[in-house]
């Protein structure tokens, strides 16, 4: 599941480093070519909207192979553009079809003893963490070596060895009785409406998402100018320092498993904080940077597994809708993040970006202590 989850994810990032090529190959200036990250982003929030919520409907060991083998054929399809706006359209439906990992963390979470639940869930966002982490990388690498299209026809053949493993592996589910059919067509946006925990988990993740893109945004403008001037491969390998990050979520899910997940909430919000401060103040000397990385990533983890812990117990009936509102709430955060982090960059430069980012992390830890200790800890969730 870990390593599909990735796989499924990682469909979103392989075009960042491609993005000259693409526009060089499609005789397109860079305006317009951009335009392919955001129809992926937007297929993404469709898919976390129209998609995921039917984990709740049919037998995921279905879903998730068909919703993978439908990004395969985008992936191929992409592969094979002869112009531009094919390969646009074929970008917006592999955001649609990337949530074939989000599927798969509510299900792992059904599958899961209570008492181990926090860690298998750790293991399959830690899957989705190196994902997102390696395919920045193995991207531009294979380009470098073939082409872009050949990243687009490897990731295509990924995706369907994905599926045919997955279906079977996956374990059946037991039949879904008609009045779970009837509860679970509530809209995730209803389910927010309906748990006031849940709205304060999603938007501390949105927050943190929010954080987290303003600052890997604020920081590939840093090390491309003075003092570092990286270059774009030396700058992909920077993102590797993230892989930190699993290792937090793992140790998140043993503490969630302990009961403890509001404390690691509140422990991931400050040190997302002091993060954002090292960079705000830091930025030119290379070993702190790299520190406030880890430390970032570390908490962003943390906090992710954290919070999908809590608000996994509101709901066994509705995981896969929960799970639908929690990520697109912290995909809105994102997008709504980059466009003021881009704004404050474009103005202020570097500092300008981390400033937004600290900003985020000082509301994140003011809402984490805020929920630190309340009667939400209680074991009846569903209260809330």
């Amino acid at each position: 599941m870990a390593i599909s989850a990735g796989a499924g994810v990682s469909t979103l990032y392989y075009a960042q480093p491609l993005l000259p090529r693409l526009a060089e190959g499609f005789g397109v200036g860079t305006g317009s070519i951009s335009l392919s990250i955001t129809a992926t982003q937007v297929g993404y929030v469709i898919g976390l909207l129209l998609l995921l919520p039917l984990g709740d409907r049919f037998p995921r060991r279905r879903l998730v192979p068909l919703v993978s083998l439908a990004s395969s054929l985008f992936l191929g399809l992409s592969a094979l553009a002869s112009n531009f706006w094919h390969f646009l359209l074929a970008a917006l439906f592999i955001g649609i079809t990337a949530v074939s990992g989000q599927l798969l963390v509510p299900f792992a979470a059904d599958l899961a003893r209570e008492q181990d639940r926090g860690r298998v869930i750790a293991k399959v966002m830690s899957g989705i963490l190196a994902g997102i982490l390696l395919a920045r990388l193995a991207s531009g690498t294979i380009a470098a070596l073939l082409s872009w299209r050949w990243v687009y026809l490897i990731a295509a053949l990924l995706m369907s060895a994905s599926a045919v493993l997955l279906y079977r592996v996956l374990p059946a589910e037991e039949p879904q009785s008609a009045a779970l059919h009837k509860r679970s067509l509530l809209a995730p946006w209803q389910l927010l409406r309906a748990h006031r925990l849940l709205r304060h988990r999603a938007l501390l993740g949105a927050l943190c998402f929010g954080i987290f893109t303003s600052t890997w945004t604020s920081l590939s403008f840093l090390l491309a100018a003075s003092p570092y001037h990286y270059g774009p491969a030396l700058i992909g390998l920077f993102s590797l320092a993230g892989l930190a990050g699993v290792a937090a979520a793992n140790l998140a899910g043993h503490h969630a498993d302990q009961g403890r997940a509001f404390r690691s909430a509140l422990i991931a919000a400050l040190g997302i904080s002091l993060a954002c401060f090292m960079l705000l103040l830091a930025s030119t000397q290379l070993l702190v940077l790299v520190v406030a990385i880890v430390i970032l990533d570390m908490g962003v983890q943390a906090m992710a597994i954290s919070n999908q812990a809590i608000y996994y117990r509101l709901d066994a009936k509705a995981r896969s809708s929960i799970n639908a509102a929690y990520m697109a709430s912290s995909f809105i955060g994102g997008a709504i993040a980059s466009v003021l982090s881009g704004q404050a960059l474009a103005a202020h430069g570097f500092t300008g970006g981390m400033f937004i980012a600290s900003c985020l992390a000082l509301c994140a830890s003011a809402l984490a202590l805020l929920n630190f200790g309340r009667p939400s800890q209680s074991s009846d969730l569903s209260v809330i």
